[in-house]
């Protein structure tokens, strides 16, 4: 699900995530892939959805991996501080 105002720039995969409002989405990311060996994360209460909060940028080929909340803290910041 895409909120109104969200961005998926050219070459993006997003599977199963919601994406906030006015968030930005870089080139050639992938949010919510499958886990890779070596991955963790705590997805008691999402589950297989991932979720990237409202105002947020996630940078050119980020990998956010299945289950994964992305608040400001693990995406580098809001869209208004570009």
């Amino acid at each position: 699900m895409i909120f109104p105002g969200a961005i998926v720039r050219s070459g993006s995969k997003v599977y199963q995530a919601i994406v906030g409002e006015n968030s930005e989405i870089g080139e050639n990311a992938v949010i919510g892939g499958p886990l890779r060996l070596g991955d963790t994360v705590d997805n008691s209460l999402t589950g297989t959805i991932t979720l990237v909060g409202n105002d947020i940028c996630m940078q050119p080929e980020t990998y956010l991996p299945q289950g994964t909340v992305a608040t400001e803290n693990v995406a580098g910041g809001k869209c208004d501080d570009k």
